[in-house]
């Protein structure tokens, strides 16, 4: 079940947060990362195959249903074995709610 983020949002857009069950897949390469949170400008992904953490990510989202939607982005935070990924194009809001 996906639901609105509930901390204190300093972003513009907001974000969708995925249950662990539920998360979308972050196809980098031929690596695949579970997806925590999303916005139409920013994704938080698990970064549990280290990938490095500066730099350019191109990549694919792929959701529960099977949508799936390409991203570009730069790595703008590392927290706790998270990634945060600044999207250089937004993700249309009908893919994420």
């Amino acid at each position: 079940m996906k639901k609105e983020y509930e901390g204190q949002e300093k972003r513009q857009h907001p974000r969708t947060v995925f249950a662990s069950q539920e998360r979308p897949k972050l196809k980098i390469g031929l690596q695949e990362f579970e997806v925590i949170d999303i916005s139409e400008k920013g994704v938080r992904f698990v970064n549990d195959k280290k990938v490095g953490s500066k730099g350019w990510v191109n990549g694919t989202i792929v959701f529960s249903d099977a949508r799936a939607v390409d991203i570009d982005g730069i790595i703008v935070r590392q927290e706790g074995g998270n990634l945060g990924l600044h999207l250089i194009s937004p993700i249309e809001a009908n893919f994420i709610y």
